[in-house]
């Protein structure tokens, strides 16, 4: 039997990886898909050192939850270290971008995996459109849940906190 995401509330992180499919295209799948292994890797070193469980990964996509919403947050922003320092070394045509959106709340859970709202709005947040220099969206009930912490944050523009009923309304709450 596969071990059960703890119960109560959770916050979801959801990774997606921008412009993947043009990524096989000018690499080849094989090249491709080792450069998404290696990400995979990277994301992973993250969950584990901000005490995260990797829940699946979804083709380019990563999803793990976290009992606490700081340690989410804290983890999204170290994912995003993470990748620009490896970025550094890699050629242009390697380099990835990564989304990355969080929610907060009740899950329902099932044979080691999530779903429900909860887990819904954390993967719609990660898709949602973002500005292109450091793209990561914070729902606004994890936001809530955070407020009042104190976590080695990025330079101001580099997250936004999204409304996931805001999608495709250009609309930003």
């Amino acid at each position: 039997m596969t071990e059960e995401p703890p119960e109560g509330v959770v916050t979801v992180l959801f990774t997606d990886i921008v412009g993947s499919a043009a990524l096989k295209t000018t690499q080849g799948d094989a090249a491709a898909q080792d450069i998404v292994r290696a990400h995979f890797d990277l994301l992973r070193e993250q969950v584990e050192a901000h005490r995260g469980r990797e829940i699946k990964t979804l083709g380019d996509g990563l999803m793990a939850t976290f009992v606490s919403p700081r340690s989410a947050v804290a983890c999204a922003i170290d994912m995003q270290r993470a990748l620009a320092d490896g970025n550094r070394v890699r050629p242009d045509d390697q380099q990835l971008q990564l989304r990355v959106g969080l929610n907060s709340g009740e899950a329902i859970r099932e044979d080691g995996d999530l779903f429900g709202s909860t887990v819904d709005a954390a993967a719609r947040t990660a898709s949602a459109p973002t500005s292109t220099n450091g793209p990561s969206n914070l729902s606004a009930r994890s936001a809530a849940a955070t407020a009042g912490a104190k976590p080695r944050v990025p330079a101001p523009g580099r997250f936004r906190r999204r409304s996931v009923e805001s999608r495709g309304s250009g609309a930003r709450r």
